[in-house]
């Protein structure tokens, strides 16, 4: 599994509950992990958790993103998983205040489709063990910090304590290093829109055009669903084609919103859609289209119904790297011999 394959943290931090266990992955209609975290010697809240995944696929994520309030173990949460089968090894790190406090880790079998919940254990990190240590001729020039360390049964025999001690209680250990992806990768309410690799102008039929679109997304490990390709056919601008939900937000493969449904056709969005399936920067700077911003078409050629490679015909194009006054939908046209992206999307 390509090791940037999407995954969706739902149920951000929630309290666990004494009794029955709650089912975080109800409703969701794909893969689902629910993830039990509890915590021992000591760990007793967090306001954070991160999650590292590797085997099956790899990920890493944390949730809530930024830290919520804080909250007392046990907490549920659940992992919207891609559709893939394999051992997943599950790595749990609880976060307090922008520390760490603990870490626990759990493996399991995953498969397409399959509901599942497994626990983890949060510990902190174990102080030092020094019994039957020899400290003779030990040489304690520079301070040492033995917080919480056990001493039962140490010989300190010639040991030298002229040189200052630190006693003083551990520093936080590990610093706050985010890894995570983009915060909101909760795909529930979102499309995902990414570029095709590129190609010259003819595509057609939009059938094998949507075709493509959706090959890309499942061997990006993209979430299921129909995809189709963003151009204006003879007879049929995108607006005719894809079906808008309001509200609905349109992400990046990395998890980047770029704009909502609404927004979707109009000449200015919150960012540019500049990645490919597998999250790979453009190849290109243009990318096929035959429409406005507005998503209708601009009569400004279509490569003979995107049936055409010739340097004799020509298509409009608008640029993956623009994202207002509709250079995204279009900014210039060129022969159609030539190579360009074009736009997917999730229906």
């Amino acid at each position: 599994m390509n090791a940037r394959a999407l995954i969706g943290l739902g149920a951000a931090l929630a309290a666990g509950c004494g009794g029955a266990a709650v089912d975080r992955c109800a409703g969701h209609a794909g893969a689902c992990l629910g993830l039990h975290v509890d915590g021992a010697g000591g760990v007793r809240a967090v306001d954070q958790l991160r999650i590292d995944l590797s085997g099956a696929f790899a990920w890493s994520g944390r949730t809530p993103d930024p830290p919520g309030a804080q909250v007392a173990l046990p907490v549920e949460t659940a992992l919207f998983l891609p559709e893939v089968s394999g051992t997943l090894a599950v790595g749990v790190t609880g976060w307090l205040a922008g520390g760490a406090v603990g870490s626990g880790a759990a493996t399991v079998e995953i498969a397409a489709g399959r509901h599942q919940t497994i626990d983890v254990t949060l510990r902190g990190p174990e102080p030092p063990d020094l019994a039957g240590a020899d400290f003779a001729s030990a040489d304690f020039a520079a301070p040492l910090d033995f917080a919480g360390a056990d001493f039962a049964g140490v010989d300190f025999s010639g040991v030298d304590f002229a040189a200052p001690l630190d006693f003083a209680p551990p520093l936080d250990f590990a610093p706050p290093l985010d890894f995570a992806p983009p915060p909101d990768l909760i795909f529930s309410n979102a499309r995902i829109a990414f570029l095709l690799s590129e190609r010259a102008g003819s595509f057609a039929p939009k059938s094998s055009l949507d075709a493509q679109c959706a090959l890309a997304a499942s061997t990006a490990g993209l979430p299921p669903g129909t995809y189709v390709g963003l151009v204006a056919w003879p007879g049929a601008d995108p607006t005719t084609f894809v079906t808008i939900v309001p509200g609905r937000r349109v992400l990046l493969p990395d998890g980047t919103q770029v704009a909502t449904d609404d927004t979707l056709f109009t000449n200015d969005h919150l960012g540019p859609i500049n990645e490919q399936a597998n999250r790979a920067a453009p190849t290109q700077i243009c990318a096929w289209t035959g429409y406005d911003g507005t998503g209708h078409s601009n009569a400004m050629g279509d490569c003979a119904g995107w049936t055409s490679n010739s340097a004799g015909a020509s298509g409009s194009f608008g640029k993956p790297a623009a994202w207002v006054t509709g250079l995204w939908a279009f900014f210039a046209a060129r022969t159609c011999d030539q190579l360009c992206h074009v736009y997917c999307v999730q229906q």
